[in-house]
């Protein structure tokens, strides 16, 4: 009596708790404060990218279509990592968007350190027994009047249409959700025509649509004239007024830095 090959049983012996630990160790490095710069910022771009990109679509797709060798090609191994790839990313930028933490760099590291034990346990019970590629019910066996696709078929185009769709779901929700800039106006209004050498009263004032409640300081100079200075905080919403003399026959500027930056961030003139 020959012996047999037995491939395909080897290949269902390849342990998907490899590419899990590997992906909760690259993980847990990029919680760590590596730094934005230099070192730091090279171990991100090589730990982060594999981390993002393959593994997590690798241990999915062990977990959809378990097993190698006969039962799934390298080349179908690759697409499926890819497809499944993209579509974790897209559903789950459209889960953290609606979460009080939004999208962040460590809000996308959890959650995918969350995928990764959870789909490597789900693949390695479907690889434990040997129907690993087709599940009972979806066996043409039951359902012998009715042509049925190949139940990865189904899934194929399941993946395409839930790809699809939370494409087009991300950016719906991305368009009616832009944050829209804060900013501060600054005005100085002349209560009166300024023809005349003597002082006129001019109306300065502030008002601040920020997203937070921000310290001002306003200086106005008028030519010639000592500089006249007034520091505030306004909360969103708020308007900061103050009556000013201003001369006649000549220019006066006023301007508006936020904070301690002596960059002036509005600036306004009145002409004689």
């Amino acid at each position: 009596m020959g012996l047999r090959s037995r491939p395909t049983r080897l290949s269902r012996r390849t342990t998907v708790a490899a590419p899990v630990v590997v992906g909760m160790l690259a993980g847990v490095l990029l919680l760590l404060p590596l730094g934005p710069d230099g070192v730091g910022g090279v171990v991100r771009i090589v730990v982060g990218l594999p981390f993002v990109l393959v593994l997590p679509g690798y241990v999915l797709s062990r977990a959809v279509l378990p097993g190698t060798g006969a039962s799934c090609s390298v080349l179908q191994r690759v697409c499926w990592t890819l497809a499944l790839d993209m579509a974790l990313l897209v559903v789950s930028a459209l889960l953290l968007n609606v979460l009080p933490n939004g999208l962040t760099g460590t809000s996308w590291v959890v959650l995918l350190l969350l995928v990764l034990p959870v789909a490597g346990v789900v693949a390695h019970v479907r690889e434990r027994g040997p129907g690993r590629a087709r599940t009972v019910l979806l066996s043409r066996a039951w359902w012998p009047t009715i042509q049925w696709p190949a139940p990865r078929r189904l899934l194929i185009a399941g993946a395409t249409v839930a790809i699809a769709g939370a494409a087009i779901g991300l950016a719906l929700v991305s368009a009616t959700t832009q944050p829209s800039p804060g900013f501060s106006q600054l005005w100085l209004q002349p209560q009166g025509p300024t023809t005349t050498a003597a002082p006129e009263t001019a109306q300065l004032g502030v008002y601040s649509d920020e997203d937070a409640t921000r310290q001002f300081r306003v200086e106005v100079r008028p030519d010639g004239e000592p500089t006249q200075t007034w520091s505030f905080s306004l909360d969103p919403g708020d308007s900061w007024q103050q009556s000013v003399d201003v001369p006649g026959d000549a220019r006066t500027v006023a301007l508006l830095f936020r904070g301690s930056d002596p960059t002036p961030y509005r600036q306004v003139w009145t002409s004689p």
